[in-house]
């Protein structure tokens, strides 16, 4: 016999309740010649969350739109390609951390637009979220360096921004 279940949940303490039911073409009718049904069966699933969930906190970052790699565009180096290279490290995100963990034995996240590494001698991370600071720190490794310092120029995924 084919049987449906209608669920439902109830919100405190995260308890789902199944409740067996069937379809009203296969509900038993009772004539004096059979046996009354059985009583329907239930089952109680009840989560293991004992604690009312603690609200979820707001990002206390902002995540910037993509067009703040249009900074690229004020520098004198090949346009698109630093823009491509731009979104594709950080996505247009001024306040981008990546490379958190030690590279060739030293400790330095890559921040902000361009994801310029926090190296001995160059500003913090907090002071690469600002665009303006990223994009001049960007410009000087491209004038050093040309788009070499950067794994996205390296590995080609800039392509898919240009």
């Amino acid at each position: 016999m084919h049987t449906l279940f209608k669920s439902l949940a109830t919100v405190s303490l995260g308890a789902l309740l199944l409740v067996p039911t069937l379809p009203k073409e296969q509900t038993p009718v009772i004539n004096h010649t059979q046996a009354a049904p059985q009583p329907v069966q239930t089952a109680k699933l009840v989560s293991a969350v004992k604690e009312t969930p603690k609200p979820v906190e707001p990002a206390t970052q902002p995540v910037q739109k993509p067009q703040d790699c249009t900074a690229a565009y004020d520098y004198d180096w090949p346009k698109n390609i630093a823009y491509a290279v731009c979104m594709a490290e950080s996505s247009g995100n001024t306040h981008a951390v990546g490379d958190t963990w030690v590279i060739n034995g030293v400790y330095a996240p890559s921040c902000g637009l361009m994801q310029v590494r926090t190296l001995k001698g160059r500003p913090s991370c907090e002071e690469l979220q600002n665009p303006q600071v990223n994009m001049e720190w960007a410009y000087r490794l491209y004038k050093a360096h040309g788009f070499q310092p950067w794994s996205m120029y390296l590995n080609g995924r800039y392509q898919r921004y240009l």
